[in-house]
């Protein structure tokens, strides 16, 4: 009877954060259609504490854990905030990214057979602190280099001059983030693209994201991994569509 009682306390919190719910992923993490599970190359769980906080795991196809996503209230610092863990598929812990979610601020630790190998904090959407073991000192850009890059002002001076919002959804009200997924090589070309949230997105803006890709006229960076050496990666753009 004492190991009962003793045991309990234990249970009735694994009862508490069972997953309660269960979403297919396509392999950039963003939601699929029930209709397009070909497409499944993770599966990710939510589930809630009595306290409150948000529970996201995320596995692949063979079971394997390769996010692992925390959202919950930082007391000491009094924030609210977003701790997201990378794995490989051995289990080795790839990144750590802490989102301060009241100003969207973070800072992402990058590591290799359990040492870090980098730390980037973002100040804003342009503005990124970076260290790597081999540089002396820190150094800022408008990216982080462990992602491919890309000529920000271009893009945005494009964007405004040919993005269209779509008639139908328009008047429709709808509104939304379209993200566009960009495979970059080493050498920095572009190549393959889609749009990573197809599945949540009106069909009417995910075509018209689609035509700035393929319009778009300037060039990209590739990402460095730890050592610095260029590495092919996926390259992740938001197109907002906002009414008024």
């Amino acid at each position: 009877m004492k190991q009962l009682s003793f045991l309990l306390p234990f249970l009735l919190f694994a009862l508490a954060t069972l997953a309660q719910k269960t979403t297919p992923l396509n392999r950039h993490f963003y939601e699929i259609s029930k209709k397009d599970l070909d497409n499944k190359v993770y599966t990710m769980t939510e589930s809630k504490t009595p306290s409150g906080d948000l529970f996201y795991l995320v596995f692949d196809n063979q079971n394997r854990r390769i996010r692992q996503i925390k959202v919950s209230y930082n007391a000491e610092e009094k924030f609210n905030q977003e701790v997201t863990d990378t794995y490989d598929t051995l289990g080795n812990l790839i990144s750590q990214t802490l989102l301060n979610l009241d100003n969207k601020k973070s800072l992402t630790l990058y590591f290799d057979q359990g040492v870090k190998k980098g730390q980037v904090i973002k100040h804003d959407y342009k503005h990124f602190e970076i260290w790597r073991p081999n540089k002396e000192e820190t150094y800022e850009l408008h990216y982080d280099d462990f992602m491919p890059g890309y000529e920000l002002e271009a893009w945005v001076d494009f964007l405004a001059k040919n993005l269209t919002y779509p008639l139908a959804p328009r008047r429709a009200g709808i509104s939304g983030t379209v993200f566009l997924a960009l495979l970059i090589s080493e050498t920095g070309e572009l190549l393959e693209y889609e749009v990573a949230n197809e599945a949540t997105m009106d069909k009417n803006l995910v075509k018209e994201g689609l035509r700035m890709v393929e319009k778009f006229k300037g060039s990209y960076i590739p990402a460095l991994d730890h050592q610095g050496r260029p590495v092919k990666a996926w390259l992740y753009l938001p197109i907002r569509f906002s009414l008024g």
